[in-house]
């Protein structure tokens, strides 16, 4: 139910803002001292459609693809402490499917969803998710 495909691509490209997609990916960075924000925060009230099982399997694997490299369409820059917020729209139900990833400088880990996490950086650079849910 709900599982990542190992085919997906997270385009860098996208004629649309994130906020028309269904699928799309955010790359935050760490604000610098006094960047100022008009950012407005809350609390997440997730919405799943993955059962325990089936969410640690995708973030097993996007993981394991974060950590390939081959994940995005081209390379960009990701430097320490970025955080990657990945957002599928769930074909049954419509709700959200969310993940949060931070670079440790060396590697992706998984990070909890975390609204003071993202509160705390800019948005870097975002695209669109293509085949992100496995056909059923």
């Amino acid at each position: 139910m709900c599982e990542i495909s190992d085919q997906i691509k997270f385009c860098t490209c996208t004629d649309k803002s994130i906020e028309e997609l269904e699928d799309y990916w955010v790359l935050y960075r760490l604000k610098e001292p006094g960047e100022y924000t008009t950012d407005v925060i809350g609390m997440v009230i997730p919405r799943h459609c993955t059962n325990n099982k089936t969410k640690e399997i995708n973030i097993e694997l996007l993981l394991k693809l974060l950590n390939s490299n081959s994940i995005f369409d081209k390379p960009i820059s990701i430097i320490k402490d970025d955080i990657l917020y990945i957002h599928f729209l769930n074909p049954i139900g419509y709700t959200s499917i969310e993940y949060q990833f931070k670079f440790t400088g060396k590697a992706w880990e998984n990070l909890p969803l975390n609204d003071i996490a993202i509160f705390m950086n800019r948005k870097e650079s975002s695209g669109k998710v293509q085949n992100g849910i496995k056909p059923k």
